[in-house]
């Protein structure tokens, strides 16, 4: 009788972690994914990813991401979509090969905030868990996973950052503030009709993402 050591059986445990991972968003989320409240928290700012019953919205969400390849999302200040859509492309970009995906905000440096959230996500994860946890580098408005080729870029509005790259997934921040939130829509149509995925959120304000989000760009 062969006994396997203590190290393969923590490597085929961790692997078959993975696998659960990889099969939902939600997996990584509930277990994984902690946040950073920089406004009212001041004590310990640092928490767990909500997932209990008064947040079931966002397992509803995660539901429709999976399923969408356009999802808007209006949102208010307190729902924590903003963590939620970061964590949803972390997952679907470091978990898998070959993806680009673009955090699209009004100003580069707000960009690059969205990189850094990401990468916060990324070093939560336990070091002794080094396959949910993939070697990654983070530079401005970048973060790369060198492993298997795929990377998250943080980019201002506008078609030309879009246009210059194939990507993957497309989560745009706060798009009704957008001066630039119809030409940012119209460059991320290739991505979509490849089989890509278009994530925008905002606040409410009037204007293209509420045409959008009320199917009004014909009629308005």
């Amino acid at each position: 009788m062969v006994i396997a050591a203590p190290s393969q059986i923590e490597y085929r445990r961790d692997l078959q972690e993975l696998q659960w991972i990889r099969e939902h968003p939600w997996n990584f989320l509930e277990k994984y994914v902690w946040t950073e409240d920089q406004v009212e928290s001041k004590e310990e700012p640092i928490k767990r990813f909500p997932c209990g019953d008064d947040y079931a919205y966002l397992k509803y969400l995660t539901d429709a991401w999976v399923e969408e390849t356009i999802l808007l999302v209006p949102k208010s200040r307190r729902m924590v979509i903003t963590w939620w859509a970061t964590a949803v492309h972390l997952w679907a970009t470091m978990y898998f090969k070959s993806r680009q995906t673009f955090f699209v905000s009004i100003k580069e440096e707000l960009s690059d905030d969205l990189v850094d959230k990401a990468f916060f996500i990324h070093s939560h994860i336990p070091d002794d868990k080094p396959l949910l946890k993939p070697k990654c580098k983070k530079t401005y408005c970048k973060l790369q996973f060198p492993g298997i080729r795929s990377i998250i870029y943080g980019v201002p509005q506008g078609s030309d950052q879009l246009r210059q790259r194939t990507s993957s997934f497309i989560f745009a921040d706060e798009m009704a503030f957008w001066e630039k939130g119809r030409d940012t829509y119209v460059a991320s149509i290739p991505t979509i009709e490849g089989g890509g995925k278009f994530l925008g959120v905002s606040s409410a304000y009037p204007g293209f993402f509420k045409k959008l989000v009320f199917d009004e760009l014909l009629t308005g």
